[in-house]
């Protein structure tokens, strides 16, 4: 039983992209793996009459454990630290944001990271001088939405910033 549920968690897991679901599904399946080396251990013992395999079997079972626990603890630490998309993640968001080139003059400041299952994306957004807030924020929109698209729990800022800020003096 344990098995088809820490498949069920780490498909989830996965989905999620959630380590502490992994690690609960690892254990699960780690609580399986042990207990089918006891009895082949067993088995094989009173088979053979081979004690030397019981032992065998135990550190085998153990080093095996330790190694999906390292690989568990190489892949718990990255999301601790903030890190930026990869450069194709980042490339695709790009693209998206320039799908409605014609709609906008330029966009700049673009930075992006990732916090452990979150992604964060802001950049400046140039627009004429002649759109309205209505239609700039309308656009907005649109590039927010398709980011999403994207990046479901993406955090999406966009500042919009005119094509010339005039400075009024008195």
């Amino acid at each position: 039983m344990n098995i088809v549920i820490s498949r069920i968690i780490k498909r989830a897991a996965d989905r999620e992209n959630s380590v502490a679901m992994k690690s609960n599904a690892l254990h699960l399946y780690t609580d399986v793996f042990t207990s089918l080396g006891i009895a082949f251990s067993l088995l094989l013992v009173h088979l053979t009459g081979w004690l030397w395999l019981d032992p065998l079997i135990a550190i085998l079972t153990a080093f095996y454990i330790m190694y999906e626990a390292w690989k568990l603890l190489k892949e718990s630490f990255p999301p601790l630290m903030d890190k930026r998309l990869s450069p194709s993640e980042e490339a695709e968001i790009k693209r998206i944001i320039m799908t409605h080139q014609a709609d906008f003059i330029e966009f700049h400041d673009f930075r992006s990271r990732r916090a452990g299952a979150q992604e964060y994306i802001d950049f400046h957004l140039v627009v004429a001088n002649n759109q309205t807030i209505e239609q700039a924020h309308s656009l907005c929109d649109v590039i927010e939405k398709e980011i999403y698209d994207f990046y479901a729990k993406a955090q999406v800022l966009i500042h919009l910033e005119p094509e010339e800020e005039k400075i009024l003096t008195k």
